[in-house]
């Protein structure tokens, strides 16, 4: 069955083209001396692209949620296995390979740096990840143990119970902090996760009262934490985020949610988003340090506005190539080697064959 759902392919495009211009066009050149071309005529405006990554981990919540519903732990596991790394390791390579020929003083990284990055558990063990944009994905992984764990104990159709658990800490670690339960439990970002995971349930299960006010409780708990994430960034950047800008962008993310899990964006949804989709996951591994690169290299030789163009289209047609010569055949190379050496059991199809194609990217 082919669980793709073409909205959610755009909704993350679109995710990964604001992080993309909050580095290129005000972070880069706001704070860290990473970039050398700024561009005030688009930082007001760009410096909201932050919340992209909130928009991601709402998607991710969606997303996960689905890809674990079948309930079997070994098909859950070996979807993200296959998901995450092979454009992980090559884009990581990539970037590794860029840092040692054109990092300068700006770019550094180790060779044992990057071998441990290529685990994808450096920030687990606090070892900087060579690409900052990395840190997203130890988050993300804390998600996955999250859902693994409540399918080990073969509770997954009753995930909403453990929404309510995860939700009712996040609450209480607001009034009583703890640094270590906080990062344990990922709260910072936990309200996104339910909010998609939350709307995931709605688009498969239907509305209930008690789904209704978890959707209240959720979304006035992610305007908070995007509030603080703002004044954070305030802080570091020394300039002023909009608290109404910044909460009518995540009020925007959690209707588009809503809508799609009302199925309520059917004139979208029958174009086929999936080339997007498929770019936004190497779009996000290789952009940061790749793309100030070359808007540093560049940048005394072409006219600023145009050299953003040209480091923004680079960057597509990169992700382009990894995630079609790459990703796709060293992913179906490994499901098959996975599949067959250690999960034979748990994908196979009603006629005994095993099905690459159900998963949900």
């Amino acid at each position: 069955m082919n669980m793709r759902i073409s909205e959610i392919d755009l909704l993350r495009f679109t995710a990964a083209m604001m992080v993309v211009f909050f580095h290129y066009t005000f972070r880069g050149f706001a704070a860290d001396g990473l970039s050398d071309v700024g561009f005030p005529e688009l930082a007001p405006i760009s410096q909201y692209g932050f919340l992209g990554v909130e928009l991601f981990f709402m998607i991710s919540g969606f997303v996960i949620l689905m890809t674990a519903s079948s309930g079997s732990l070994r098909k859950f596991a070996i979807s993200r296995i296959v998901r995450l790394y092979p454009a992980f390791w090559f884009g990581c390579t990539l970037t590794f390979v860029a840092i040692l020929t054109l990092g300068t003083d700006r770019f550094k990284a180790s060779t044992g740096q990057y071998l441990i990055n290529l685990t994808m558990l450096n920030e687990f063990i606090n070892v900087p990840s060579i690409d900052g944009v990395y840190w997203t994905l130890a988050v993300e992984i804390k998600f996955y143990l999250f859902i693994a764990g409540i399918l080990i104990i073969r509770q997954i159709d009753k995930v909403q119970r453990y929404l309510v658990l995860w939700l009712g800490l996040t609450i209480i670690l607001e009034f009583l902090p703890s640094y270590m339960l906080s990062q344990i439990f990922n709260t910072r970002f936990a309200p996104f996760f339910i909010v998609g995971a939350l709307s995931y349930l709605v688009y498969s299960q239907g509305w209930t009262k008690l789904r209704a006010a978890l959707y209240v409780i959720s979304s006035v708990l992610a305007l908070h934490a995007a509030f603080n994430s703002s004044k954070r960034y305030a802080q570091y950047y020394q300039t002023d985020f909009d608290p109404f800008i910044v909460g009518a962008l995540v009020t925007s993310f959690i209707f588009v949610m809503i809508l799609i899990s009302m199925r309520k964006l059917r004139a979208i949804a029958k174009y086929d988003w999936r080339v997007l989709g498929a770019l936004t996951y190497p779009v996000y591994l290789i952009h940061q340090n790749i793309g100030f690169m070359i808007l540093n290299a560049l940048n005394q030789r072409v006219e600023r506005f145009l050299l953003l163009a040209i480091t923004i289209f680079a960057i597509l047609s990169m992700a382009y190539l990894i995630q079609m010569y790459i990703e796709r055949p060293l992913a179906a190379r490994m499901k098959s080697l996975l599949s067959r050496r250690l999960f034979s059991s748990d994908i196979k199809s009603d006629d005994g064959k095993i099905n690459y194609t159900a998963e949900i990217r």
